[in-house]
């Protein structure tokens, strides 16, 4: 019970990571030309959406989420508290990485 109480606060952690991100990126006016669509639509709701899209969509709004949980959950009671630490900063710079990232590859 108390793994999967640790498990929950990972959920809960890798959720702010994702929302700081993403609010961090929407706020900021770092993208000085509009966005041009290439080809067809971009809305989740009305257009055509492949079926790797998902699992992408997945991975970048729950994947850091998934990670601490997973990290939280196997760590919990055997590893030392330096080592947990470590261990989910890195992680969590890495999904930090992946939105920066992210964003100034849609850029151009």
């Amino acid at each position: 019970m108390k793994r999967f109480v640790v498990s929950l606060g990972g959920i809960g952690y890798g959720l702010a990571i994702t929302w700081a991100c993403l609010a961090t990126l929407s706020r900021y006016d770092w993208f000085r030309d509009p966005h041009k669509i290439v080809h067809g639509c971009h809305e989740l709701g009305k257009c055509a959406f492949p079926w790797y899209n998902w699992l992408i969509l997945y991975l970048l709004i729950f994947g850091p989420a998934t990670l601490a949980a997973g990290v939280n959950a196997y760590a919990w009671q055997r590893w030392p508290l330096m080592r947990w630490a470590y261990c989910t900063g890195g992680a969590m710079i890495l999904c930090v990485a992946l939105y920066f990232v992210g964003a100034i590859i849609l850029e151009r």
